[in-house]
């Protein structure tokens, strides 16, 4: 309604099925984690465990779903961390 935050379930379900789930990829090592595990977790309401997990998961994809909560967060990476993420096409959305 304030234009952030996710949307309802049933709204976010159908967007994801008519646009297909999109990736927010972290591609090098070299990446900032810290900062980027930082931002996720304030912004995607992470607990400590589910950050620490997905500090591991870098280089790689570290969250999914709409293009827009997607190029949100790639927008938010680059303002506070100062690095480019990258926003792809889900893999199964391709099939």
């Amino acid at each position: 309604m304030d234009g952030r935050g996710l949307p309802p379930r049933d709204i976010r379900d159908a967007i994801i099925s008519e646009e297909g789930e999109w990736e927010l990829r972290v591609p090098d090592a070299a990446a900032p984690k810290t900062c980027i595990t930082k931002l996720l977790r304030k912004e995607q309401s992470l607990s400590l465990a589910q950050a620490a997990a997905l500090i591991q998961t870098m280089p790689g994809v570290v969250a999914c779903g709409t293009i827009a909560e997607m190029e949100l967060l790639a927008h938010l990476i680059h303002v506070e961390c100062g690095y480019t993420a990258e926003v792809t096409l889900g893999k199964e959305s391709l099939e």
